[in-house]
Protein backbone atom coordinates (compact mmCIF):
# COMPACT_ATOMS: atom_id res chain seq x y z
CA UNK A 1 0.00 0.00 0.00
CA UNK A 2 1.05 3.66 -1.11
CA UNK A 3 1.12 6.78 1.20
CA UNK A 4 -1.67 7.83 -1.21
CA UNK A 5 -3.84 5.10 -0.59
CA UNK A 6 -3.46 5.65 2.67
CA UNK A 7 -4.09 9.12 2.67
CA UNK A 8 -6.93 8.41 0.18
CA UNK A 9 -8.77 5.96 2.86
CA UNK A 10 -8.04 8.55 5.44
CA UNK A 11 -9.88 11.27 3.74
CA UNK A 12 -12.43 8.81 2.61
CA UNK A 13 -13.35 7.90 6.45
CA UNK A 14 -12.89 11.15 7.31
CA UNK A 15 -15.47 12.40 4.99
CA UNK A 16 -17.99 9.89 6.06
CA UNK A 17 -17.71 10.78 9.81
CA UNK A 18 -18.49 14.35 8.81
CA UNK A 19 -21.70 13.32 6.85
CA UNK A 20 -23.00 11.07 9.41
CA UNK A 21 -22.24 13.71 12.09
CA UNK A 22 -24.14 16.26 9.83
CA UNK A 23 -27.02 13.79 9.39
CA UNK A 24 -27.50 12.76 13.51
CA UNK A 25 -27.23 16.99 13.98
CA UNK A 26 -30.06 17.66 11.17
CA UNK A 27 -31.68 14.90 12.66
CA UNK A 28 -31.51 16.07 16.53
CA UNK A 29 -32.62 19.18 15.23
CA UNK A 30 -35.60 17.79 13.84
CA UNK A 31 -36.91 16.12 16.30
CA UNK A 32 -36.54 18.85 19.13
CA UNK A 33 -38.90 21.08 16.37
CA UNK A 34 -41.11 18.52 16.15
CA UNK A 35 -41.20 18.84 19.95
CA UNK A 36 -41.67 22.13 20.57
CA UNK A 37 -44.08 22.50 17.31
CA UNK A 38 -46.14 19.59 19.21
CA UNK A 39 -45.94 21.58 22.37
CA UNK A 40 -46.97 24.46 20.91
CA UNK A 41 -50.26 22.65 19.04
CA UNK A 42 -51.46 20.81 21.98
CA UNK A 43 -51.15 24.29 24.38
CA UNK A 44 -53.53 26.14 21.18
CA UNK A 45 -50.12 28.71 20.94
CA UNK A 46 -50.82 30.05 17.88
CA UNK A 47 -47.42 32.00 17.62
CA UNK A 48 -48.27 35.46 16.72
CA UNK A 49 -44.12 36.82 17.02
CA UNK A 50 -41.30 34.64 17.12
CA UNK A 51 -37.63 35.75 18.38
CA UNK A 52 -34.55 34.01 18.28
CA UNK A 53 -30.94 34.31 19.75
CA UNK A 54 -28.65 31.74 19.78
CA UNK A 55 -30.25 29.03 21.53
CA UNK A 56 -33.23 30.68 22.98
CA UNK A 57 -36.61 31.01 21.06
CA UNK A 58 -39.13 33.28 22.17
CA UNK A 59 -42.93 32.53 21.20
CA UNK A 60 -45.32 34.76 21.63
CA UNK A 61 -49.11 34.73 21.35
CA UNK A 62 -50.93 37.82 21.71
CA UNK A 63 -54.44 35.89 21.63
CA UNK A 64 -53.93 33.83 24.50
CA UNK A 65 -51.88 36.25 26.27
CA UNK A 66 -48.56 33.76 26.20
CA UNK A 67 -45.04 34.43 26.26
CA UNK A 68 -42.96 30.95 25.83
CA UNK A 69 -39.15 30.86 26.30
CA UNK A 70 -37.92 27.70 25.17
CA UNK A 71 -33.43 26.59 25.36
CA UNK A 72 -32.11 24.02 23.84
CA UNK A 73 -31.54 21.84 26.81
CA UNK A 74 -34.96 21.86 27.91
CA UNK A 75 -37.46 19.19 27.54
CA UNK A 76 -41.34 19.61 26.43
CA UNK A 77 -42.40 19.08 30.15
CA UNK A 78 -39.48 21.82 31.52
CA UNK A 79 -41.19 24.29 28.94
CA UNK A 80 -42.76 27.57 31.05
CA UNK A 81 -45.01 29.87 29.05
CA UNK A 82 -45.44 33.00 31.02
CA UNK A 83 -49.07 34.65 30.32
CA UNK A 84 -48.68 38.66 30.08
CA UNK A 85 -50.05 39.21 33.12
CA UNK A 86 -47.27 37.40 35.18
CA UNK A 87 -44.63 39.37 33.67
CA UNK A 88 -43.66 42.40 35.92
CA UNK A 89 -40.14 43.68 34.32
CA UNK A 90 -36.61 43.27 32.65
CA UNK A 91 -33.19 43.95 33.15
CA UNK A 92 -30.33 43.72 30.78
CA UNK A 93 -26.79 43.47 32.57
CA UNK A 94 -23.83 43.04 30.84
CA UNK A 95 -20.34 42.46 32.62
CA UNK A 96 -22.23 42.51 36.14
CA UNK A 97 -24.09 45.63 36.02
CA UNK A 98 -26.69 47.59 34.05
CA UNK A 99 -24.25 50.67 32.00
CA UNK A 100 -23.54 51.37 28.41
CA UNK A 101 -21.86 53.84 26.10
CA UNK A 102 -24.68 56.09 25.68
CA UNK A 103 -25.62 56.36 29.55
CA UNK A 104 -21.67 57.64 30.06
CA UNK A 105 -21.49 60.00 27.09
CA UNK A 106 -24.57 61.55 28.46
CA UNK A 107 -23.23 62.13 32.21
CA UNK A 108 -19.73 62.88 30.60
CA UNK A 109 -21.19 65.96 28.15
CA UNK A 110 -24.08 66.98 30.91
CA UNK A 111 -21.13 67.71 33.96
CA UNK A 112 -18.00 68.74 31.10
CA UNK A 113 -19.55 69.31 27.73
CA UNK A 114 -18.58 68.16 24.38
CA UNK A 115 -15.27 66.96 25.47
CA UNK A 116 -17.02 64.93 28.37
CA UNK A 117 -19.30 63.79 26.53
CA UNK A 118 -16.13 62.14 24.16
CA UNK A 119 -14.04 61.01 27.21
CA UNK A 120 -16.88 59.52 28.44
CA UNK A 121 -17.94 57.02 25.30
CA UNK A 122 -14.47 56.33 25.27
CA UNK A 123 -14.29 55.51 28.64
CA UNK A 124 -16.41 52.18 27.35
CA UNK A 125 -14.04 48.94 27.21
CA UNK A 126 -13.93 47.55 23.68
CA UNK A 127 -15.13 44.16 24.54
CA UNK A 128 -17.77 42.84 27.16
CA UNK A 129 -17.33 39.53 28.79
CA UNK A 130 -20.81 38.71 29.80
CA UNK A 131 -24.64 40.29 28.53
CA UNK A 132 -27.74 38.71 29.66
CA UNK A 133 -31.60 39.83 29.82
CA UNK A 134 -33.35 39.00 33.17
CA UNK A 135 -37.44 38.78 32.63
CA UNK A 136 -39.03 39.56 36.08
CA UNK A 137 -42.64 37.67 37.09
CA UNK A 138 -45.22 37.49 39.94
CA UNK A 139 -44.75 34.01 40.29
CA UNK A 140 -43.38 32.66 43.70
CA UNK A 141 -41.90 29.40 41.69
CA UNK A 142 -39.86 31.60 39.49
CA UNK A 143 -39.43 35.16 40.13
CA UNK A 144 -36.80 35.49 37.48
CA UNK A 145 -35.79 33.92 34.44
CA UNK A 146 -32.20 34.67 33.36
CA UNK A 147 -31.37 34.43 29.41
CA UNK A 148 -27.10 34.44 29.42
CA UNK A 149 -26.41 35.81 25.70
CA UNK A 150 -23.20 36.02 26.11
CA UNK A 151 -20.79 34.00 28.14
CA UNK A 152 -16.71 35.10 26.80
CA UNK A 153 -14.64 38.24 26.02
CA UNK A 154 -16.62 39.54 22.94
CA UNK A 155 -16.02 42.64 21.10
CA UNK A 156 -18.62 45.41 21.14
CA UNK A 157 -18.11 45.53 17.24
CA UNK A 158 -18.52 42.21 16.51
CA UNK A 159 -21.55 40.42 14.63
CA UNK A 160 -22.67 38.49 18.05
CA UNK A 161 -22.53 41.30 19.98
CA UNK A 162 -24.71 42.99 17.58
CA UNK A 163 -26.91 40.42 17.45
CA UNK A 164 -27.37 39.95 21.33
CA UNK A 165 -28.20 43.98 21.21
CA UNK A 166 -30.44 43.48 18.79
CA UNK A 167 -32.21 40.54 20.77
CA UNK A 168 -32.73 42.65 23.52
CA UNK A 169 -34.03 45.21 22.34
CA UNK A 170 -36.50 43.33 20.27
CA UNK A 171 -37.52 41.79 23.60
CA UNK A 172 -37.43 44.67 25.47
CA UNK A 173 -39.98 46.39 22.97
CA UNK A 174 -42.33 43.45 23.06
CA UNK A 175 -42.06 43.28 27.29
CA UNK A 176 -43.21 47.13 27.41
CA UNK A 177 -45.81 46.67 25.64
CA UNK A 178 -46.86 43.70 27.66
CA UNK A 179 -46.11 45.62 30.93
CA UNK A 180 -48.62 48.34 29.15
CA UNK A 181 -51.16 46.05 28.47
CA UNK A 182 -50.74 45.16 32.31
CA UNK A 183 -51.29 47.87 33.84
CA UNK A 184 -54.07 49.62 31.52
CA UNK A 185 -56.24 46.16 32.58
CA UNK A 186 -55.43 46.87 36.14
CA UNK A 187 -56.93 50.22 35.71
Amino acid sequence: MTLIGVMSGLVVILVTIVVIYNIQMKSRLQERWDRINQYLESNRIHVTTRLDYGRYHIFIDTYSRTFLIVTEEEKAEDYLPLYFGAITGMNVVEDGQGSNVIGNALVGGYFFGLAGAAIGAKRAKPYITSKSLIIYTNLFARPSIQLQLIEQRTEIASPQYQDATRFISQCEGIIRIIINENQLRIR
